[in-house]
Protein backbone atom coordinates (compact mmCIF):
# COMPACT_ATOMS: atom_id res chain seq x y z
CA UNK A 1 0.00 0.00 0.00
CA UNK A 2 2.78 2.43 0.92
CA UNK A 3 4.49 1.73 -2.41
CA UNK A 4 1.30 2.64 -4.27
CA UNK A 5 0.99 5.89 -2.34
CA UNK A 6 4.63 6.76 -3.04
CA UNK A 7 4.17 5.99 -6.74
CA UNK A 8 1.05 8.14 -6.78
CA UNK A 9 2.90 11.06 -5.20
CA UNK A 10 5.80 10.70 -7.67
CA UNK A 11 3.34 10.68 -10.57
CA UNK A 12 1.63 13.75 -9.16
CA UNK A 13 4.95 15.60 -8.86
CA UNK A 14 5.82 14.77 -12.47
CA UNK A 15 2.44 16.02 -13.72
CA UNK A 16 2.73 19.20 -11.66
CA UNK A 17 6.26 19.89 -12.91
CA UNK A 18 5.22 19.44 -16.53
CA UNK A 19 2.21 21.70 -15.99
CA UNK A 20 4.36 24.44 -14.44
CA UNK A 21 6.81 24.25 -17.34
CA UNK A 22 4.04 24.61 -19.90
CA UNK A 23 2.47 27.48 -18.00
CA UNK A 24 5.74 29.44 -18.15
CA UNK A 25 6.56 28.75 -21.80
CA UNK A 26 6.27 31.76 -24.14
CA UNK A 27 3.34 31.34 -26.52
CA UNK A 28 1.74 33.04 -29.49
CA UNK A 29 -1.08 34.50 -27.40
CA UNK A 30 1.49 36.34 -25.26
CA UNK A 31 3.18 37.72 -28.39
CA UNK A 32 -0.16 39.08 -29.63
CA UNK A 33 -0.87 40.59 -26.22
CA UNK A 34 2.51 42.33 -26.13
CA UNK A 35 1.91 43.92 -29.53
CA UNK A 36 -1.68 44.88 -28.68
CA UNK A 37 -0.50 46.53 -25.48
CA UNK A 38 1.20 49.18 -27.60
CA UNK A 39 -0.89 49.58 -30.73
CA UNK A 40 -4.35 47.99 -30.63
CA UNK A 41 -6.24 50.87 -29.00
CA UNK A 42 -4.93 53.39 -31.50
CA UNK A 43 -5.61 51.10 -34.46
CA UNK A 44 -9.14 50.29 -33.27
CA UNK A 45 -9.95 53.98 -32.86
CA UNK A 46 -9.00 54.61 -36.49
CA UNK A 47 -10.21 51.29 -37.88
CA UNK A 48 -13.42 52.44 -39.54
CA UNK A 49 -11.88 55.50 -41.18
CA UNK A 50 -8.85 53.51 -42.34
CA UNK A 51 -10.90 50.58 -43.65
CA UNK A 52 -13.22 52.95 -45.53
CA UNK A 53 -10.30 53.67 -47.87
CA UNK A 54 -10.58 50.05 -49.01
CA UNK A 55 -14.35 50.12 -49.49
CA UNK A 56 -14.20 53.39 -51.47
CA UNK A 57 -11.52 52.19 -53.90
CA UNK A 58 -13.25 50.99 -57.11
CA UNK A 59 -10.18 48.98 -58.10
CA UNK A 60 -10.41 46.75 -55.02
CA UNK A 61 -12.80 43.81 -54.98
CA UNK A 62 -14.01 43.04 -51.47
CA UNK A 63 -15.91 39.80 -50.94
CA UNK A 64 -18.26 40.50 -48.07
CA UNK A 65 -20.00 43.47 -46.53
CA UNK A 66 -18.29 46.35 -44.79
CA UNK A 67 -19.86 45.51 -41.43
CA UNK A 68 -18.19 42.09 -41.46
CA UNK A 69 -14.69 43.56 -41.46
CA UNK A 70 -12.60 43.10 -38.32
CA UNK A 71 -8.99 43.24 -37.17
CA UNK A 72 -6.92 40.09 -37.45
CA UNK A 73 -4.03 39.12 -35.19
CA UNK A 74 -1.15 41.63 -35.37
CA UNK A 75 2.41 40.84 -36.39
CA UNK A 76 5.84 42.44 -36.63
CA UNK A 77 8.91 41.89 -38.77
CA UNK A 78 11.29 40.53 -36.15
CA UNK A 79 14.93 41.54 -36.63
CA UNK A 80 17.43 39.37 -34.75
CA UNK A 81 19.95 42.23 -35.00
CA UNK A 82 17.79 44.40 -32.74
CA UNK A 83 17.34 41.81 -30.00
CA UNK A 84 15.11 43.27 -27.29
CA UNK A 85 14.96 46.69 -29.01
CA UNK A 86 12.48 45.99 -31.79
CA UNK A 87 10.95 48.98 -33.59
CA UNK A 88 7.36 50.01 -32.98
CA UNK A 89 6.26 49.00 -36.46
CA UNK A 90 3.12 46.87 -36.26
CA UNK A 91 0.87 45.28 -38.89
CA UNK A 92 -2.84 44.56 -38.42
CA UNK A 93 -4.70 42.57 -41.11
CA UNK A 94 -8.21 43.68 -42.06
CA UNK A 95 -10.25 40.47 -42.19
CA UNK A 96 -13.51 39.72 -44.04
CA UNK A 97 -14.97 36.22 -43.78
CA UNK A 98 -11.64 34.81 -42.61
CA UNK A 99 -9.68 36.34 -45.49
CA UNK A 100 -7.19 39.20 -45.35
CA UNK A 101 -8.36 42.09 -47.55
CA UNK A 102 -5.99 44.80 -46.35
CA UNK A 103 -3.17 45.64 -43.95
CA UNK A 104 -3.04 48.53 -41.49
CA UNK A 105 0.50 49.54 -40.58
CA UNK A 106 1.06 51.47 -37.33
CA UNK A 107 4.46 53.10 -36.79
CA UNK A 108 5.65 55.16 -33.85
CA UNK A 109 8.17 57.68 -35.16
CA UNK A 110 9.50 60.61 -33.15
CA UNK A 111 6.78 60.03 -30.57
CA UNK A 112 3.93 60.24 -33.10
CA UNK A 113 1.81 57.37 -34.40
CA UNK A 114 1.41 57.13 -38.17
CA UNK A 115 -1.21 54.78 -39.62
CA UNK A 116 -1.50 53.69 -43.23
CA UNK A 117 -3.49 51.03 -45.04
CA UNK A 118 -2.88 49.01 -48.17
CA UNK A 119 -4.93 46.45 -50.08
CA UNK A 120 -3.78 42.90 -50.64
CA UNK A 121 -1.03 43.25 -53.21
CA UNK A 122 1.87 41.04 -54.19
CA UNK A 123 3.51 41.59 -50.82
CA UNK A 124 0.60 40.48 -48.67
CA UNK A 125 -1.51 38.11 -50.76
CA UNK A 126 0.39 35.11 -49.36
CA UNK A 127 -1.38 35.70 -46.05
CA UNK A 128 -4.41 34.06 -47.64
CA UNK A 129 -2.42 30.96 -48.58
CA UNK A 130 -2.53 29.98 -44.91
CA UNK A 131 -5.25 29.93 -42.27
CA UNK A 132 -3.98 33.23 -40.93
CA UNK A 133 -5.78 33.46 -37.58
CA UNK A 134 -5.00 29.84 -36.68
CA UNK A 135 -1.60 28.99 -38.19
CA UNK A 136 0.19 31.52 -35.96
CA UNK A 137 2.74 32.83 -38.51
CA UNK A 138 6.02 34.44 -37.50
CA UNK A 139 7.71 37.09 -39.65
CA UNK A 140 11.42 37.83 -39.53
CA UNK A 141 14.05 39.60 -41.62
CA UNK A 142 17.06 38.16 -43.42
CA UNK A 143 18.94 41.07 -44.92
CA UNK A 144 16.42 42.75 -47.23
CA UNK A 145 14.09 39.75 -47.25
CA UNK A 146 11.19 39.02 -44.92
CA UNK A 147 10.18 35.41 -44.30
CA UNK A 148 6.86 34.06 -43.07
CA UNK A 149 7.06 30.84 -41.06
CA UNK A 150 4.45 28.59 -39.48
CA UNK A 151 4.87 25.23 -37.79
CA UNK A 152 4.23 23.69 -41.23
CA UNK A 153 6.17 25.82 -43.70
CA UNK A 154 8.53 28.74 -44.30
CA UNK A 155 8.36 30.99 -47.37
CA UNK A 156 9.84 34.27 -48.57
CA UNK A 157 7.18 36.85 -47.82
CA UNK A 158 8.35 40.22 -49.12
CA UNK A 159 11.33 42.56 -49.54
CA UNK A 160 12.28 45.61 -47.51
CA UNK A 161 13.04 48.90 -49.23
CA UNK A 162 16.58 49.06 -47.91
CA UNK A 163 19.15 46.84 -49.61
CA UNK A 164 21.17 45.24 -46.84
CA UNK A 165 23.01 41.96 -46.40
CA UNK A 166 21.96 39.35 -43.88
CA UNK A 167 24.01 39.18 -40.70
CA UNK A 168 25.32 36.24 -38.72
CA UNK A 169 22.68 36.90 -36.05
CA UNK A 170 19.90 36.73 -38.63
CA UNK A 171 21.37 33.59 -40.15
CA UNK A 172 21.64 31.94 -36.74
CA UNK A 173 18.03 32.85 -35.96
CA UNK A 174 16.77 31.45 -39.28
CA UNK A 175 18.26 28.03 -38.48
CA UNK A 176 16.24 27.68 -35.28
CA UNK A 177 13.04 25.66 -35.06
CA UNK A 178 9.63 27.36 -35.15
CA UNK A 179 9.25 26.86 -31.40
CA UNK A 180 12.69 28.34 -30.72
CA UNK A 181 11.95 31.33 -32.94
CA UNK A 182 8.64 31.94 -31.18
CA UNK A 183 10.31 31.78 -27.78
CA UNK A 184 12.99 34.30 -28.76
CA UNK A 185 10.52 36.69 -30.36
CA UNK A 186 8.24 36.64 -27.32
CA UNK A 187 11.16 37.26 -24.98
CA UNK A 188 12.44 40.16 -27.09
CA UNK A 189 9.13 41.94 -27.66
CA UNK A 190 8.25 42.84 -24.09
CA UNK A 191 9.60 46.33 -24.83
CA UNK A 192 9.68 48.21 -28.12
CA UNK A 193 11.51 51.36 -29.18
CA UNK A 194 10.46 54.35 -31.20
CA UNK A 195 11.25 53.71 -34.86
CA UNK A 196 13.37 56.86 -34.89
CA UNK A 197 15.21 55.56 -31.78
CA UNK A 198 14.43 58.78 -29.92
CA UNK A 199 11.08 59.79 -28.45
CA UNK A 200 10.57 63.54 -28.72
CA UNK A 201 8.80 64.14 -25.42
CA UNK A 202 9.61 63.30 -21.83
CA UNK A 203 5.92 62.66 -21.23
CA UNK A 204 5.93 60.04 -23.97
CA UNK A 205 8.89 58.35 -22.32
CA UNK A 206 6.99 58.32 -19.05
CA UNK A 207 3.95 56.76 -20.70
CA UNK A 208 6.11 54.13 -22.36
CA UNK A 209 7.67 53.21 -19.02
CA UNK A 210 4.24 53.00 -17.41
CA UNK A 211 3.05 50.76 -20.24
CA UNK A 212 6.11 48.53 -19.96
CA UNK A 213 5.64 48.19 -16.19
CA UNK A 214 1.98 47.35 -16.65
CA UNK A 215 2.79 44.74 -19.29
CA UNK A 216 5.43 43.07 -17.14
CA UNK A 217 3.07 43.07 -14.18
CA UNK A 218 0.25 41.56 -16.26
CA UNK A 219 2.56 38.87 -17.66
CA UNK A 220 3.80 38.01 -14.17
CA UNK A 221 0.25 37.92 -12.84
CA UNK A 222 -0.86 35.63 -15.66
CA UNK A 223 2.00 33.22 -14.94
CA UNK A 224 1.15 33.21 -11.22
CA UNK A 225 -2.53 32.59 -11.88
CA UNK A 226 -1.62 29.78 -14.26
CA UNK A 227 0.55 28.14 -11.61
CA UNK A 228 -2.23 28.21 -9.01
CA UNK A 229 -4.63 26.61 -11.47
CA UNK A 230 -2.22 23.73 -11.97
CA UNK A 231 -1.68 23.45 -8.21
CA UNK A 232 -5.44 23.10 -7.78
CA UNK A 233 -5.56 20.40 -10.44
CA UNK A 234 -2.66 18.59 -8.78
CA UNK A 235 -4.40 18.65 -5.38
CA UNK A 236 -7.59 17.24 -6.90
CA UNK A 237 -5.61 14.43 -8.55
CA UNK A 238 -3.91 13.65 -5.25
CA UNK A 239 -7.26 13.46 -3.44
CA UNK A 240 -8.62 11.10 -6.10
CA UNK A 241 -5.55 8.85 -5.78
CA UNK A 242 -5.90 8.68 -1.98
CA UNK A 243 -9.64 7.91 -2.18
CA UNK A 244 -9.09 5.14 -4.73
CA UNK A 245 -6.31 3.58 -2.65
CA UNK A 246 -8.48 3.61 0.48
CA UNK A 247 -11.35 1.93 -1.35
CA UNK A 248 -9.05 -0.85 -2.55
CA UNK A 249 -7.82 -1.28 1.03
Amino acid sequence: MKKKIILGIILLCIITNISFSRAEEPNYELLVKQINNYAKEGVENKFESMASLLWDDPDIEISGRKKEAQLGLPFIYYDANCGSNQNMDFYYPVMVKGKVVGIIEAILYNGDWTLSITDINNDFKQLNDIDYNHDQPLFYTMGSDVFMETAKSCIKFTNLLDSVKETSLQKEFSLKSYEEKLKEIVQNTQNFRDSSQSLKATDTNRKEKETDTSLNRDSSQNRTEGKWIYVGIAVIILIIIVVLLRRKK
